[in-house]
């Protein structure tokens, strides 16, 4: 009984303090997709200014994705060259740089978080709030470390160093973490502010006491993301202050980030974080600037944005190349049409000279003739095209129109190379559909 009664004087707060604010439903002014909406709420008495866009993650046409640029852009601009209809700005800059890291879809990396700061003489590792992206379209929020610039060098962790002012943490371990290479996109902020549907800010955590600028106990400017459970994307602005025109409403100079955090609650949202505030502070409904009640135009530059785009604009890069090198040292590689390899290589013989050779195993030699020798390579492929190479040792006693017959899924090609030339190095010899079965084969002969 106890518990139940504390529980329902928690529910009764929270909804006394969401019902001070007012929410304007402002979509109908816009031309939003379904499943995109926006939203502008006011509260006296403390006084806030709040603008939220609302997107439903499980749109079949539209998606949310991070963008970057390596020249700075007013989010207005930047929403209007990706063709958004709507955008926020994203993580944290310097004059020159994000310094956040930034995944663009594929595991693409454009910029890196910062891995340590040095406040009063005293370095701490940092690990940075990251909202991620799946795959699947699911999202998730992670403390984070970034190795090196590669994205195999990129991990989660439930929780951040435990950095308390005057006493760094540890510096972030792989083996203490986990690998965070499936991540489809994503980009960095912090602090954290919402973990499991509780307020969480990481503010000392993350390292932003000492001169960050952030200042998280006072009312300032702030954008946030976050999600519901039910897969709604909400991103949020605290304006700064001002007097709403035609209205009774003053307010303050935007808001704690323990505010932001019980805003984004209030919307429902189980995980979210900071992202960067003050002056770049930006909503964006199409090129259009949305978050200045007092009609100001004013925007500061910014290298990054989450902006919800429709689904083409997902450009994924193609899978990684799949390189597959046969020998005529491996088993599989057959000499004058018999299956056993180098052991009866008859009329062939291995040249003397291993350093052009690839593998250091000597490249294998034949007199020029009539066709009937021959060593056919067996590849192990897939159903797909490859770029096929050929790698010989040159010399000037070499033949000038070698065979290679190429056998793939459309038929067979033979091209002729001068083995005269190009010595100890790929050379092309074209791309080919193979059938991903034991009939690809390369074939090269003394004809």
């Amino acid at each position: 009984m106890k518990h139940l009664l504390s529980f329902v004087i928690v529910a009764l707060i929270a909804s006394s303090a969401n019902a001070q604010i007012v929410w304007n439903n402002r979509s109908a002014e816009f031309n939003l997709p379904q499943g995109v909406r926006v939203f502008t709420g006011y509260q006296n008495s403390p006084g806030y200014a709040l603008h939220y866009i609302e997107f439903d993650s499980k749109s079949a046409d539209y998606i949310l994705q991070p963008y970057w640029s390596s020249s700075y852009k007013a989010t207005t601009t930047f929403a209007r060259d990706v063709g958004a209809v709507a955008a926020v700005n994203g993580g944290f800059f310097s004059t020159s740089a994000s310094v956040s890291t930034m995944i663009e879809p594929g595991g693409v990396v454009k910029s890196q978080s910062i891995q340590v700061l040095n406040r009063d003489g005293i370095n701490y590792p940092v690990a940075r709030s990251f909202f991620g992206i799946l795959p699947d379209k699911s999202m998730r929020i992670d403390w984070t470390y970034h190795f090196s610039s590669s994205i195999n060098d990129f991990y989660r962790y439930d929780a951040p160093p435990n950095n308390v002012i005057g006493v760094p943490a540890p510096t972030p371990t792989k083996s203490g973490g986990t690998l965070y290479n499936d991540v489809l996109m994503g980009l960095a902020g912090g602090p954290n502010l919402v973990t499991n549907g509780q307020i969480n800010v990481t503010y000392d955590q993350e390292v932003f006491f000492g001169g960050s600028g952030l200042e998280g106990g006072s009312n300032r400017p702030r954008t946030a993301i976050g999600y519901t459970a039910d897969g709604r994307v909400i991103l949020l602005i605290a304006d700064g202050g001002g007097i709403i025109p035609n209205s009774d409403f003053v307010f303050s100079s935007g808001a704690t980030l323990n505010k932001m955090a019980e805003f984004m609650i209030n919307l429902g949202c189980v995980e979210a974080m900071n992202l960067d505030g003050g002056g770049s502070s930006t909503m964006a409904i199409g090129s259009t600037l949305y978050n200045r009640p007092n009609g100001g135009t004013s925007q500061r530059p910014v290298p990054t944005i989450f902006a919800i785009v429709h689904k083409d604009s997902l450009k994924l890069p193609p899978p990684p190349l799949e390189e597959v090198v046969t020998d005529t040292e491996r088993e599989s590689t057959v000499f004058n049409g018999t299956i056993c390899g180098a052991l009866c290589n008859n009329g062939w013989f291995q040249s003397a000279n291993l350093n052009d050779s690839y593998g250091g195993t000597g490249s294998w030699l034949t007199e020029r003739g009539d066709g009937s020798r021959s060593v056919t390579y067996n590849p192990s492929l897939k159903a797909t095209e490859y770029e096929v190479f050929g790698w010989w040792s040159a010399s000037f006693n070499r033949a000038t129109g070698v065979p290679y017959v190429i056998v793939h899924k459309n038929g067979r090609d033979t091209v002729r190379v001068n083995q005269t030339l190009l010595n100890a190095q790929w050379v092309s010899l074209g791309k080919f559909n193979f059938t991903g079965t034991a009939a690809d084969q390369v074939i090269v002969s003394n004809k």
